[in-house]
């Protein structure tokens, strides 16, 4: 008995180690896909969109780039497509990301992770090199629910210049 005991905390504790790890992952990777998408959309943007408003980061309000999101909706063909706004003022943006869709006993409940993106830039024109670029850096953090402390943070950084790259 004893040794079978100690077998089962063993498969246990494994298990449990297994089960926070995919949760930790399905959050790590929805994070950075959200990220990512604030790229692409930003790298689609036309130079001079983008640098107004990095030039217009200590205005009050900050110039905004608006950018497209999904309304969250639990029938994709019933979303709405709306705009999401971003700025280069350092200011951090809290967003809810529907996670997950579990029905319990007949009623649809979102799993939602909250997450905190923060945007800001860096002009890399100088008078040695002409080329006008913006160095972008998308510091996101997400919160875990099975991991210790709860939050998470990563960071994006790209380079955007008036070079056409489409």
């Amino acid at each position: 008995m004893t040794v079978f005991a100690i077998a089962s905390l063993s498969i246990t504790a494994a298990l449990l180690y297994a089960h926070r790890s995919s949760i930790t992952a399905v959050y790590e990777t929805t994070a950075h896909s959200v990220a990512q998408g604030y790229v692409e959309q930003i790298m689609a943007l036309e130079f001079e969109v983008l640098y107004e408003a990095y030039e217009g980061r200590n205005e009050t309000p900050p110039t905004p780039l608006v950018l497209k999101a999904l309304s969250p909706s639990q029938n994709a063909a019933s979303s709405v497509e709306m705009d999401d706004l971003v700025d280069f003022s350092g200011d951090e943006i809290i967003k809810n990301v529907i996670i997950d869709l579990k029905e319990e006993n007949g009623v649809i409940r979102e799993v939602i992770m909250e997450m905190k993106i923060k945007m800001t830039g860096n002009d890399l024109t100088t008078a040695s090199s002409p080329l006008a670029a913006l160095e972008i850096k998308i510091d996101y953090e997400y919160q875990v629910p099975v991991k210790r402390g709860g939050w998470s943070s990563n960071q994006i950084c790209f380079v955007k210049s008036n070079v056409p790259i489409y």
